[in-house]
């Protein structure tokens, strides 16, 4: 097979073109996007807001009662005692909104504070409206905001990705509930944009921002994991004494201190353990829920069926092995989009609190992946694919009826799958760096890794080697990469290209041999000692370098 003018076989410079190639993943986010969206506004129109309760809560009278319960909530000196699970700047905003009602109107319309469900007519008064009104409008604004600084591309293309965010199943699901989060994701985007920034000042910025995400809903926490992977540890540092300020010292300023903390601590290890159980699979599905939706399915079309504690102890295991995954994936993962994608699986799927709202941290990963991902592979376009079924507002009828099990179910199976590719990419980039040590002959713990963290980083994750020697050896790293393990035809045309003209190394000695054994065979006394001699002369020549013979 001959070479063109580059050194490369027709067949490699074909699929470098491929490579070469703009993929379409704007294109493909937007239209899936609408095609769900356009099922989604049919649907409502042809049911006459019927299929709408698929994508709210199952509560028609509870709309917006997250808010309106957290304002009167903090009309009590301490919420904590009756079952407040939101950090103390969440709980002082929430007194704020409290503050502009006027006194009488709580005589008229609150008869019990403490009560855990307020009444629901407490949303018709003009002073309960306005300051939640006040409340929306001021988060939206800084929402979109945010998105203005994290996605790129001119003022039509951030309009359509604000739209679709707008429009996205976890912010309707979060408009109906009236819930905080809109706030935790603006303040986590600051942080994301910023935290790398050449200007100090926005730097700091940033690390202030996350302080005060993590300080509205604990969640975001897990973004402290970039500081560490990006070796900022003086930040690292800092981004703790703000943690400290704005989620700490509230307590001891507003509250009973330490006794507010553990109260708070029972209200979310309740709010955990009640929804993390078997028979609570009706919602969102956090990672030890999957495994219980999973079986579930198993054991209808299987019959295969374990006992009670076992699946319990299955469970938990696979809802930290993801959990793990994500972590992994969190500092080791070369792209910003998938460290940042994997960070928001584990957020959404470790806490059994977890709703479908947290899922619009997924909006912030789906911003970067459009705007920076450049290769085009199946394996990009199904990570895509999955954050894609996490936004999508959809239909799907359960039994007679319209409710959110199975939206619900897809979301949550969509973050499991995300969590799943990358588990494979650790499965075939641990299999293909094997393989090529073993090629080489090299023994399974290398020197070139000189600590664990090294070590991990190369076995788990292909793409991480930016900053670090490669983690192949030449041709290896082309025959065993992840993409051509998918591509069997084309790795096995490029072994083909790189054996024909390539012979093994001759020394003199195995020459002459080879020479002898020539001249004894009758069919090539003409030819073959004639090419032997020539090898040797050759290897004399020089005589660490490979000798190339033309077939």
């Amino acid at each position: 097979m001959k070479r063109i003018h580059d050194g490369k076989t027709h067949t490699q410079a074909a699929i470098a073109g491929a490579k070469e190639k703009k993929p379409h993943f704007k294109v493909f986010f937007y239209s899936v996007f609408a095609v769900f969206l356009a099922f989604f506004l049919i649907s409502i129109y042809t049911t006459h807001g019927a299929s709408l309760r698929g994508a709210l809560f199952s509560d028609t009278s509870d709309t917006f009662m997250d808010h309106y319960n957290s304002v009167v909530y903090n009309q009590v000196d301490d919420p904590y005692e009756i079952l407040v699970v939101y950090p103390p700047l969440a709980s002082l905003l929430y007194k704020l909104c409290n503050m502009i009602i006027p006194a009488d109107d709580y005589v008229t319309v609150v008869t019990d504070p403490a009560e855990l469900a307020q009444e629901r007519f407490i949303r018709i008064g003009q002073s309960f409206t306005f300051q939640f009104i006040l409340y929306a409008v001021i988060a939206l604004l800084i929402f979109l905001a945010a998105l203005a600084l994290l996605k790129k591309g001119g003022t039509a293309e951030k309009l359509l990705f604000a739209t679709a965010a707008i429009l996205s199943a976890p912010f309707i699901y979060m408009a109906d509930r009236g819930n905080n989060v809109l706030l935790p994701v603006a303040f986590t985007v600051f942080f994301l944009v910023f935290y790398k920034h050449e200007n100090k000042i926005l730097r700091e910025v940033a690390l202030i921002s996350l302080a005060i995400a993590i300080a509205l809903k604990i969640y975001p926490v897990v973004f402290l994991v970039l500081l560490i992977a990006d070796r900022k540890y003086k930040e690292f540092l800092r981004e703790c004494i703000y943690i400290f300020v704005l989620l700490i010292l509230p307590f001891f300023i507003f509250y009973n201190g330490v006794d507010s903390i553990k109260l708070m601590l029972r209200n979310l290890r309740g709010f955990d353990e009640k929804r993390t159980t078997e028979d609570n699979i009706a919602g969102n599905l956090d990672f030890k829920r999957t495994f219980f939706f999973l079986y579930g399915g198993l054991r209808r079309y299987t019959g295969i069926s374990i006992t009670e504690s076992r699946r319990e102890l299955y469970a938990t295991i696979f809802r930290y092995g993801l959990s793990i995954i994500c972590g992994l994936g969190g500092l080791f993962a070369k792209r910003q989009w998938k460290r940042v994608a994997l960070l928001s699986a584990v957020l959404y799927g470790f806490p059994g609190s977890a709703s479908t709202y947290i899922l619009l941290f997924m909006i912030i990963p789906t911003a970067m992946f459009l705007d920076d991902e450049k290769e085009r592979n199946v394996r990009n376009y199904a990570y895509l694919f999955c954050l894609v079924l996490t936004l999508v507002p959809m239909i799907i009828k359960h039994g007679s009826e319209y409710d959110r099990y199975w939206p619900s179910k897809v979301a949550s199976l969509a973050v499991a799958g995300m969590v799943f590719i990358a588990f494979l990419e650790m499965i075939f980039a641990f299999a293909a760096w094997n393989e090529a040590r073993r090629r080489d002959k090299k023994q399974f713990f290398a020197t070139a890794f000189a600590t664990v963290g090294d070590y991990l980083k190369y076995m788990l994750f292909l793409d991480r080697k930016d900053d670090q020697p490669t983690l192949f050896d030449g041709a290896a790293e082309k025959k065993f990469s992840l993409k051509n393990i998918f591509r069997k035809k084309e790795r096995a045309a490029a072994e083909k290209v790189e054996t024909e003209p390539e012979t093994a190394e001759i020394s003199p000695e195995n020459a002459v041999a080879e020479a002898e054994t020539a001249e004894n065979t009758p069919e090539n006394t003409e030819t073959q000692p004639e090419t032997a001699a020539v090898q040797v002369q050759e290897v004399a020549q020089t005589p660490g370098e490979e000798a190339e013979i033309d077939g």
